[in-house]
C-alpha cells in the first residue's frame, strides 16, 4: 500500500511544543520518511474529543491515507461556549480571566471530578474512532503521550482487560506500558522545560510509528 497524504493528531507533543525547528516535529519527520504529504492537526492544550472532532472533519474531505494518533491525557475535557471550544483539565488552574464562567466550570472540575469516569471516557471515544476508521476503510496508527500519567497508571490494566475484544491493540504502539514520554526518557532524549521531547525525541517518534508502518500496513 502507498501511502501519498495521511494526518496527524494530538496536542503538544504533536504540535511541537518547545521545538524551534518545526521542521524537526514527529509528522513533517514521517512525512519525509515516507515521501508523503502530511496535515498535522497537533493542537496544545487539547484532549481526545479534539482530535476525534479532527479525524472526523478531515477525513470527510481530504484524500486519506493514513492517520496517526498520539492521543492527550485522558483527563482533558473539551467543551464549548460563545466564543469557541476550549479544553480544560483536573489540575488546570490558569483560564482566560474574560469568561468568568470558563473559571467556575474549572474549579468545579477540579473539586468534584471523577477520575475514573474520565478514563472510561477516553476508551470508549477510543473504540468509536478506531471503529469509525474501520468503517471508512482507513489505516490507522495509536499511541499514548504519556502511559505513566494519573489516569494510565491507576485505569488502564483494567479497562483494557475489559474491553480487550473491543480494542484492535495490533494498530498501538506499545499500549498501554509505554508512550512517548517513555520512549524519551529511555533513549536518553532531551527534554525542554515543559516537559515535551525536542528534536531527538520527535526522530525517535517517527522512527517508531514508520517500523510500524512499514512492519503492518504498507
Amino acid at each position: 500500500m502507498k501511502i501519498e497524504n495521511f494526518i496527524t493528531v494530538g496536542d503538544s507533543f504533536t504540535f511541537g511544543d518547545e521545538v524551534e525547528d518545526k521542521n524537526k516535529i514527529w509528522p513533517i519527520r514521517l512525512s519525509e520518511m515516507l515521501k508523503a504529504n502530511v496535515v498535522n492537526l497537533g493542537h496544545s492544550g487539547v484532549g481526545h474529543e479534539y482530535c476525534i472532532d479532527a479525524i472526523i472533519d478531515h477525513t470527510k474531505s481530504y484524500d486519506c491515507d493514513l492517520v496517526v494518533i498520539a492521543w492527550p491525557s485522558p483527563g482533558r475535557q473539551q467543551w464549548s461556549d460563545i466564543h469557541n471550544k476550549f479544553t480544560v483539565w483536573p489540575g488546570m488552574y490558569d483560564i482566560n480571566a474574560d469568561t468568568p464562567w470558563r473559571k467556575e466550570l474549572l474549579d468545579w472540575m477540579n473539586k468534584h471530578h471523577e477520575p475514573e469516569y474520565l478514563y472510561g471516557k477516553f476508551i470508549n471515544n477510543l473504540i468509536l474512532c478506531q471503529g469509525y476508521l474501520h468503517s471508512q476503510n482507513i489505516p490507522y496508527v495509536m499511541m499514548c503521550v504519556d502511559a505513566n500519567d494519573y489516569y494510565h497508571k491507576k485505569y488502564s490494566a483494567y479497562y483494557t482487560e475489559l474491553h480487550s475484544k473491543l480494542i484492535n491493540f495490533d494498530t498501538m504502539l506499545e499500549w498501554p506500558n509505554k508512550g512517548i514520554v517513555q520512549w524519551g526518557k529511555k533513549a536518553g532524549c532531551k527534554f525542554g522545560k515543559g516537559g515535551h521531547i525536542l528534536e531527538d525525541g520527535h526522530q525517535l517518534v517517527a522512527d517508531k510509528v514508520l517500523t510500524h508502518i512499514r512492519n503492518n500496513i504498507q
